[in-house]
């Protein structure tokens, strides 16, 4: 064992603010450690730098490290394993000497996870990106940032990368909305960057790029755990569903009142609000026909649900329903299809 070797064993057992170090402090020392001074500066400055800017926290920069080698090795590491899975990643692709190749295309990637996850600025990918972001799901990460890598070196275009985006969107919301256990996909999607790679490969190039997203993330799941509900079953699902529980269902009312409309709901600024409220009282007991029991069981349900203003929210309360004010802060009528329908 040399000197640099003690030095490194040292780092990972100590550190002088008695807090324990992160996988990402241990990665960083480990690149930096048999580097000149004017290497160390040059990768601190070029990329490490960067990196740090994207990911202030250093549990967040390791945890996107799992993604970054999660897209190279297919696999997701677990927290635990990550420093050593990182060194023995180094080393196979020879990092002392290409240590600057490496992290040029850790940075590319760091910045793809950005785009993706952290970045509010307004997109090229436009519709298709914003509802991923808000779907706020990590669990296609590795294989997301490995699409817009492919874009970035003009192996797909912008088209494939926003069908391939409403195709990860569509999975995952039919999921939530059908109750389906996320951890039979939370480390799905590095093997299925896998098999579309493979395919990809095989083709020989990416003109079938989306088609090839598709059936192994649709056709080759339908007989497994990780299968996306189709229409009948999300149709069956939501005709008896307690929706006001599911998660992401702002994301789906925003999607309903967007749908057709030339201005915009902003989700954020909007919150759930229940047609019949949540206590009936004689007028709704009246105007609905229902008993207490059946009341409660169809409250909750999809149909009586909708967005509203914070401060138009609280206001409305248990209204009558021609009372109810549907409008949003702004002016803006909400759900203007069902006041006219009532």
């Amino acid at each position: 064992m040399d000197a640099d070797d003690n030095a490194q064993q040292i780092f990972e057992s100590i550190n002088s603010t008695g807090e324990k170090l992160t996988a990402a402090d241990l990665i960083r020392n480990y690149i930096m450690m048999r580097r000149t001074n004017d290497e160390q500066e040059t990768i601190y400055k070029k990329y490490w730098l960067k990196l740090e800017k994207i990911f202030p926290e250093s549990k967040k920069l390791a945890e996107f490290i799992r993604f970054y080698l999660a897209t190279k090795m297919y696999t997701l590491t677990t927290e635990k394993d990550l420093y050593q899975v990182f060194k023995d990643y180094w080393k196979a692709l020879d990092g002392e000497n290409k240590y600057l190749e490496i992290l040029g295309e850790v940075l590319h990637y760091a910045q793809h996870f950005e785009r993706l996850y952290l970045s509010e600025k307004q997109d090229p990918l436009g519709e298709q990106l914003l509802d991923f972001r808000k779907l706020q799901s990590f669990m296609p990460a590795p294989f997301a940032i490995r699409m817009l890598e492919h874009l970035r070196v003009g192996e797909i275009s912008q088209d494939q990368a926003k069908h391939t985006l409403k195709i990860l969107n569509t999975y995952l919301i039919r999921r939530y909305i059908n109750w389906q256990d996320t951890s039979a996909i939370s480390r799905f999607f590095p093997g299925y960057l896998k098999n579309v790679e493979a395919q990809v490969e095989s083709n020989g190039n990416f003109e079938k790029y989306v088609d090839i997203c598709i059936y192994y993330l649709v056709n080759d799941n339908k007989a497994n755990s990780k299968f996306m509900p189709d229409d009948t079953q999300l149709r069956s699902y939501l005709e008896t569903a307690n929706a006001y529980s599911l998660s992401n269902i702002r994301w789906v009312l925003d999607k309903i009142e967007s749908y057709k409309n030339q201005v915009p709901v902003d989700l954020f600024a909007l919150n759930i609000e229940h047609v019949m409220p949540q206590t009936q009282n004689e007028y709704w007991a009246s105007v609905s026909g229902l008993d207490e029991d059946e009341y409660t069981k169809v409250v909750n349900r999809l149909g009586n649900l909708t967005l509203a203003a914070s401060l138009d929210n609280s206001k409305m309360g248990n209204k009558n329903f021609e009372e109810k004010n549907w409008k949003d802060s702004t002016g803006q009528i909400i759900n203007d299809s069902l006041r006219k329908k009532s």
